[in-house]
C-alpha cells in the first residue's frame, strides 16, 4: 500500500473515533441534563408539597370573644376598671369609652383589666375583642356604662345635731343662743355671739367663728346658711379641717389645719346657698367671720346669728371607688 493510502486510512479512522466520542460526549450530557432537570422538578415538587403544608397549618381561626366581668352601671366615676378573661397572650381593646384602652390577657390564665376613661353624662357602649399572634380578631364583646354624676350616695345634711362650737355664744343679751340652736332642724331656734366684752372675754376673739364637728369624715357638696334676723356676716369664709382636734380658727386657720373653700365679701343674709366648686372630705367645717352689718354700739362688735346652718353631703366611706388593675 502506498503511503498516500496509508495516511487516508489513518485519516478517516482518526475522523471516526473523533466522531463515536462526540457522539458519546452528546449521550452523556443529555443524560446528566435529564438528571439535573428531573432533581429540580423534585425540589419545586418539594416546594410545592412544602408550601402546601404551610398553607395548611397557617392559623386563621380567631379567638372567642372576651368574657367580661360585670361592670357598675350607673357609676358617679369617671374612670372604671373593666376585667375579664379572654384567649392567653391575646392583646385585648376596648373602644366606645373616652379615649381606646389596649392590654394583654395574662399567658396562662386569660386574665385581663383595662381602666376605661368614661364620657361624662354619657352612655358609654363599649366594644371589647382579643386579637392573638396571627393578628386574628375576635367578635366584640359588649358592655354599656352610664356615667352619671348624679348617681352617687343619697345626700343629706351631715351638720344636723351635729357637735358644735363658736368662738362665743351670748351669755347677757340671748343666754339660750347656743351653739347647738343653729344645727337642730329647727329655725325658730338660733346661735348668738357675743359683743359684751366686759362680762365675756370670748367676745374679744377675732376673728368670731362657728364650727361644726362631723365626728366622722363627710363629702361636702353644698351649703346652707340661714341668717337669724339682721344680725349677719358682710365678710365670711367657709372653712373645714380633716384633723380630729384643729386648732380654733382664731388662733390658726391656715393650712394645713384649714383649708378654705368659699369667701363672701358681700354677704347680704336671709338665706344664702352655697354650691362648693369641688366637693371636700371634712371632718370640720366652720364658718369665719370678719365683718357684720350689726354692731354693738358700746363695744363695737359685730353681731351673728345663725338659725340653722345645713351642709349637704354624705359619709365618705359611702362613695363608690375603683379597684383598679394593679
Amino acid at each position: 500500500m502506498r503511503a498516500s493510502e496509508k495516511r487516508s486510512v489513518f485519516r478517516n479512522a482518526t475522523l471516526m473515533v473523533i466522531l463515536i466520542v462526540s457522539v458519546m460526549l452528546i449521550f452523556v450530557w443529555a443524560c446528566a441534563s435529564d438528571k439535573s432537570t428531573a432533581f429540580e422538578e423534585d425540589e419545586d415538587d418539594d416546594d410545592f408539597d412544602d408550601d402546601s403544608e404551610d398553607d395548611d397549618d397557617e392559623d386563621t381561626t380567631p379567638p372567642d370573644p372576651p368574657d367580661v366581668d360585670s361592670v357598675t352601671s350607673p357609676t358617679p366615676l369617671d374612670v372604671q376598671s373593666v376585667m375579664g378573661t379572654a384567649e392567653p397572650d391575646s392583646v385585648i381593646t376596648v373602644l366606645g369609652g373616652a379615649e381606646p384602652g389596649t392590654t394583654k390577657a395574662d399567658k396562662l390564665n386569660g386574665s385581663w383589666c383595662v381602666t376605661v376613661t368614661l364620657v361624662e353624662s354619657s352612655s358609654n357602649d363599649l366594644s371589647i375583642t382579643a386579637t392573638d399572634a396571627a393578628l386574628n380578631e375576635s367578635e366584640p364583646a359588649t358592655v354599656s356604662i352610664v356615667q352619671d354624676p348624679a348617681s352617687g350616695p343619697d345626700e343629706e345634711n351631715v351638720a344636723l345635731n351635729g357637735v358644735a362650737l363658736a368662738a362665743s355664744s351670748s351669755t347677757t343679751e340671748c343666754p339660750e343662743c347656743t351653739a347647738d340652736k343653729a344645727v337642730d332642724g329647727n329655725q325658730t331656734t338660733y346661735w348668738r355671739n357675743s359683743t359684751n366684752t366686759l362680762t365675756n372675754p370670748d367676745a374679744e376673739r377675732y376673728p368670731q367663728w362657728f364650727m361644726v364637728n362631723l365626728v366622722d369624715s363627710q363629702i361636702i357638696n353644698s351649703s346652707v346658711i340661714i341668717w337669724y334676723g339682721d344680725q349677719w356676716a358682710t365678710s365670711y369664709q367657709i372653712a373645714y379641717s380633716e384633723l380630729t382636734s384643729p386648732p380654733y380658727p382664731h388662733d390658726n386657720h391656715e393650712e394645713p389645719n384649714w383649708y378654705t373653700v368659699y369667701v363672701n365679701t358681700m354677704g347680704s343674709g336671709g338665706t344664702e346657698y352655697i354650691d362648693f366648686d369641688v366637693p371636700f372630705a371634712a371632718k370640720w367645717v366652720a364658718i369665719i367671720m370678719y365683718e357684720g352689718n350689726n354692731i354693738n354700739e358700746l363695744t363695737g362688735k359685730p353681731r351673728y346669728a345663725i338659725a340653722e346652718w345645713e351642709l349637704n353631703g354624705y359619709p365618705e366611706d359611702e362613695w363608690p371607688t375603683d379597684p383598679g388593675c394593679d
